[in-house]
């Protein structure tokens, strides 16, 4: 007789056995958990949307520098110690206020030294005349000659050119005398001033003592590349050769300098920076207000 080979294995633990169990368990109903999830499932609501053509506004932004239309630079036009600065430094004015005063010792002295001519001018006057007067009797009497009748006549007018001499010369006195005092020719911001209450001012190349920018209307510099301005100016061939102006491109722009501004119908100056391909755009014709306390927070 063959005998025969057993493969003998030792009893599994009952504890090992009970979790093999548990695990077929556990398996068959998550089987059955996902069939139910797959059966529940609804069809997903997707949305259309009908494609028409429509025009677009194109629009741009580019960082600009703002400049005032109209600034004006206060000089001073007389030597002297400055004595009194009578502004707060980026503050707005108005024009007719008073912003230095340079010391006007000097040419309150001019001004009294002039009005003392025309006085001695004006006597030496009266008394030619009476001159002149006296000799014009005498020479219808024959008791002088014609000649010396003409040298006071002659007397007489130089001393009346001299009243007026005196008299010009006194009124360049009294406006030199008003140069001391510098006031705001227009309304709008002033700048940094350059000298300090004590410094020597006075005429020349190192004259300016501050600038005043009118903040009512200003132009705006800003570059663009030559692609972006060359369809702008497509649109507007294509529009005048079709007589269709309202299709003509609109510049509508917005800046920010001291207050939101908002204009249309700019006058636009163009440049070509080569070989960079850029243009520098110059807007003029903003028109500013004040800024809201909004606007300004």
């Amino acid at each position: 007789m063959t005998p025969q080979a057993r493969a003998v294995f030792p009893p599994l633990p009952a504890r090992l056995l009970a979790t093999v169990l548990l695990l077929g368990v556990a398996l068959i109903a998550c089987g059955k958990g996902e069939e139910g999830k797959v059966q529940d499932v609804q069809p997903v609501a997707v949305s259309t949307v009908v494609l028409q053509a429509r025009t677009v506004p194109l629009t741009g932004e580019f960082t600009g520098r703002t400049d005032s239309q109209s600034t004006v630079e206060l000089r001073a036009r007389v030597a002297g110690v400055l004595k009194k600065i009578l502004f707060k430094e980026g503050s707005l004015v108005k024009a007719g206020d008073l912003l230095f005063v340079i010391d006007p010792v000097e040419q309150q002295n001019a001004v009294a030294k002039s009005g003392a001519d025309v006085m001695r001018a004006k006597a030496l006057l009266d008394n030619a005349r009476k001159e002149r007067a006296r000799f014009e009797t005498l020479v219808k009497q024959g008791v002088v000659s014609q000649q010396e009748y003409d040298i006071k006549v002659t007397n007489e007018r130089q001393l009346a050119a001299d009243v007026a001499a005196a008299g010009a010369g006194a009124s360049e006195a009294r406006t030199t005398l008003g140069y001391t005092r510098i006031v705001a020719p227009q309304a709008g911001r002033i700048g940094k001033s350059n000298f300090k209450v004590g410094n020597l001012v006075g005429p020349g190349e190192n004259s300016l003592l501050a600038t005043v920018s009118a903040t009512d209307t200003f132009s705006v510099t800003f570059n663009i590349s030559e692609r972006d301005y060359l369809l702008v100016i497509k649109e507007y061939v294509e529009a005048f050769a079709a007589i269709d102006f309202d299709k003509a491109v609109r510049w509508n722009s917005t800046a920010e300098f001291y207050s939101i501004l908002d204009q249309q119908g700019l006058i636009m100056n163009c440049a070509l920076l080569a070989p960079h391909g850029l243009l520098r755009i110059d807007a003029q014709g903003f028109e500013g207000r004040p800024a809201t306390d909004d606007e300004i927070k």
